[in-house]
């Protein structure tokens, strides 16, 4: 049987508890860089989701397309059956070479080395 409660591929990480940060993406995307770059928790997809009349994820694909950290596919918006919140669901395709030049640019500590 398909284990359907957790997220277990090596290649696709979920960005949880965006939330938090709504009008802060770039928290995210530094959080993003130290798991990528110090811990090497690396993948090839980020996914995050937000509900239809929340910020947090509209927020974070703008942030994310204006610094050309990579492209996003949004999901139609359905209705979760759970909590009957209108929900959508963002893919990131990472673009590793940005990603890097962002870190460099605005996350990395001088004393740090990579």
């Amino acid at each position: 049987m398909i284990d359907m409660k957790s997220l277990e591929c090596c290649g696709i990480k979920e960005l949880i508890d965006i939330d938090d940060y709504r009008t802060e993406p770039e928290q995210i995307i530094e959080d993003v860089c130290e798991e990528y770059y110090i811990h090497e928790h690396r993948c090839a997809f980020y996914i995050f989701s937000d509900i239809q009349d929340k910020v947090a994820g509209k927020n974070l694909r703008k942030y994310i397309l204006k610094n050309k950290l990579g492209t996003i596919t949004m999901s139609p918006i359905r209705v979760n059956p759970n909590s009957d919140n209108s929900l959508r669901v963002y893919i990131w395709t990472i673009s590793r070479a940005n990603l890097r030049k962002y870190w460099y640019k605005n996350c990395r500590k001088d004393d740090e080395l990579y």
